[in-house]
């Protein structure tokens, strides 16, 4: 008996250590640091991204994350693109070249956008569940004139905007760089990007630098 129950303490030892040996093996296989490349890409965009939230006590209403594809944050995602898919020199100058003229040509913010009910979730559409603005120095209120929705969730896209949740969507604003009195809306390479709606209404300052 005493044997027995022996035999089976060191069974049950084995199986623990078994499980044990696959937990850490499960960890390697999925761990969860970044890699060099992805964090080089977050120093940049982390501290770019705005943040707000609305809410309704302590139920929140709706989540904004807004990156500004300034300069510098163009370019390391141009970096980021080159390492994942080994672009030439020549390829990467072109990449890079098309960044430039789309800022030239606009100011153009990424925002992900959360809300508890999926179907008020819509910033393309013609009656969009939120204004978006940009609020200028001197109190100009400009809306976007282009808004579009990126739906299409590629590795290069979930990387790039890594602040896109699996229950929010994402979507692109385009703005004049001007307001209709001629004056910048960026100045000294600050703005603020400006959601509003039923739920309510939430600021993000954002960083062109």
């Amino acid at each position: 008996m005493k044997a027995l129950r022996t035999l089976c303490l060191l069974l049950a030892a084995a199986l623990l250590c078994g499980a044990c040996q696959r937990m850490q093996d499960l960890g390697q296989d999925f761990d969860p640091r970044l890699k060099p490349a992805d964090q080089v890409y977050r120093q940049v965009a982390d501290s770019r991204l705005a943040k707000d939230s609305i809410y309704d006590g302590p139920a929140t209403n709706a989540h904004f994350q807004a990156l500004p594809l300034s300069a510098r944050v163009r370019q390391a995602m141009v970096e980021r693109e080159t390492l994942a898919f080994s672009l030439s020199p020549a390829q990467a100058q072109k990449r890079l070249a098309d960044q430039r003229k789309a800022q030239q040509e606009a100011l153009e913010v990424v925002i992900s956008v959360y809300v508890p009910e999926s179907k008020w979730n819509d910033l393309a559409g013609q009656n969009p569940t939120f204004l978006a603005y940009m609020e200028g120095a001197k109190g100009q209120r400009v809306e976007p004139f282009d808004r579009r929705r990126i739906s299409d969730r590629t590795a290069l896209h979930e990387t790039l905007y890594y602040f896109w949740g699996p229950w929010s969507r994402l979507y692109l604003l385009r703005f004049p760089k001007t307001a209709s009195d001629g004056a910048p809306l960026v100045k000294d390479g600050k703005s603020t990007l400006v959601m509003s709606g039923a739920p309510g209404q939430a600021k993000l300052p954002l960083r062109w630098d």
